[in-house]
């Protein structure tokens, strides 16, 4: 099971999210394997925003309208998003320019 985590660690991870009971749990092989904590934050949090585009998305196409439109919660969404992207790409440019590896491979 180990060997598995750490050759699809990475999807793994990104995908635990979509599945109930594997949220909480997939941090164990995470730790076992000795994933560095900054990749597995990160792949947790994208982790995280892949199941909430999908519940979002669910919910669009199957919830009854509620009189809200999409289009006000655009804007300030990619706001916020392309923010968050700023954020983390000057992060990584930084951390890189200081003579630090990528975290995990």
């Amino acid at each position: 099971m180990l060997q598995l985590f750490r050759r699809y660690g990475v999807l793994i991870l990104l995908f635990a999210h979509l599945i109930p009971g594997l949220r909480s749990g997939i941090a164990i092989p995470a730790g076992v394997s000795q994933m560095p904590r900054i990749a597995f934050g990160g792949l947790i949090a994208l982790g995280a925003a892949l199941r909430a585009t999908l519940q979002t998305v669910a919910g669009l196409f199957l919830a009854p309208p509620r009189g809200a439109s999409i289009s006000t919660l655009s804007l300030p969404g990619a706001i916020i998003v392309g923010g968050l992207a700023v954020v983390a790409l000057g992060w990584a440019g930084a951390r890189r320019k200081r003579g630090h590896p990528p975290s995990y491979p």
